[in-house]
């Protein structure tokens, strides 16, 4: 993969054409819930294609080639179900942290405090935050104790072979 030399990688580029629609869109129809949603929906999008590109880099195999392809378990499907499981929920809760960010941004420079409550928006921006990291803490102890299980498993085979 080629590295992006220029003044913003792809993903930046992206995200500010995206952010420039969401702000277009929502001051169409004048609705400030309007940035949140659409925000999570585009960060969980280049979520999902920085995780795509980062597998590539790796050689990992696709989730859809080890659940149709690997017929003697030599894959393990459980972890990359839990990364795509994390991809999106890390980009949908970043996209929706910076769309709340954006709506209270907006709401106090251009519109003025009636279209938004600058408390229910910061606080729905915490709290994706809050989130995104109990959902990290989470899923890494499960997959600390998958490993365990796996190694204990290879261990106890290996002893009886």
């Amino acid at each position: 993969m080629e590295d992006s030399k220029g003044l913003i990688s792809f993903e930046q580029g992206y995200l500010i054409a995206i952010g420039v629609f969401i702000i277009w869109i929502g001051l169409l129809l004048k609705n400030a819930s309007v940035f949140p949603l659409l925000a999570a929906l585009v960060g969980a999008l280049i979520s999902l294609i920085r995780r795509s590109r980062l597998r590539n880099r790796t050689g990992e195999k696709r989730l859809i080639d080890i659940l149709l392809n690997d017929y003697y378990f030599e894959h393990y499907a459980t972890l990359s179900i839990i990364s795509f499981v994390y991809g999106v929920a890390q980009g949908a809760l970043i996209g929706g942290a910076l769309g709340f960010s954006l709506v209270t941004l907006i709401g106090m420079v251009f519109v003025g405090s009636e279209l938004v409550s600058i408390e229910y928006f910061l606080s729905g921006s915490l709290g994706c935050l809050i989130l995104l990291f109990l959902l990290r803490v989470f899923l890494e102890g499960y997959t600390i104790l998958y490993r365990t299980a796996q190694d204990f498993s290879s261990y106890v085979r290996d002893k009886k072979g």
